[in-house]
């Protein structure tokens, strides 16, 4: 008799420990969808005029915001994407009457290991900021460019050097 009371008092404990498992199981398949299905982060992309240095194309150039609705997507690996209306005008500050307008709405996808840009991209870079001895950069892009340790790759379409297009002749 005690024999079959432990051995029953057995199978109700291990009874008890898989009704409680099955129903952690049910619980974790609710919630996990749910946290999946909220998707990723959604913000607007604030923007304003600001004046890029001279060490860039040996004049100052003003960056006029003519129209942002960027908005930046964050998704559940961390990685982010940039895309969205953003529209600007160059402007040489040394000779006003020298401007470009660019369309540049991406998008680009910034992760741990750097940045995968496609479509039109507006880039500056300082000298030394994409490594020791690397040139300033002020360049509109199409295509697919990357941005990561190594420096700036451009991987197809094409890449268009700004400062001489903003120069007075």
């Amino acid at each position: 008799m005690r024999r079959t009371l432990r051995a029953a008092l057995a199978a109700l404990r291990l009874s008890t420990a898989l009704s409680s498992l099955a129903g952690l199981v049910v619980v974790a398949a609710i919630v996990v969808p749910v946290a999946a299905a909220s998707g990723p982060d959604i913000e607007p992309v604030p923007a304003e005029d600001f004046t890029l240095p001279a060490d860039i194309c040996g004049f100052e150039v003003g960056v006029d915001i003519l129209a942002n609705k960027e908005k930046a997507i964050t998704f559940g690996d961390g990685s982010t994407m940039i895309t969205g209306t953003l529209k600007v005008r160059l402007t040489n500050l040394d000779d006003p009457t020298r401007s470009i307008v660019l369309n540049v709405p991406g998008p680009g996808r910034f992760s741990e290991s750097g940045l995968t840009a496609t479509g039109p991209w507006l880039f500056f870079f300082l000298p030394g900021d994409l490594g020791e001895g690397s040139p300033a950069i002020l360049a509109y892009t199409t295509g697919r460019v990357r941005i990561d340790d190594a420096g700036f790759h451009q991987r197809g379409g094409t890449r268009t050097d700004l400062c001489p297009l903003l120069a007075s002749t």
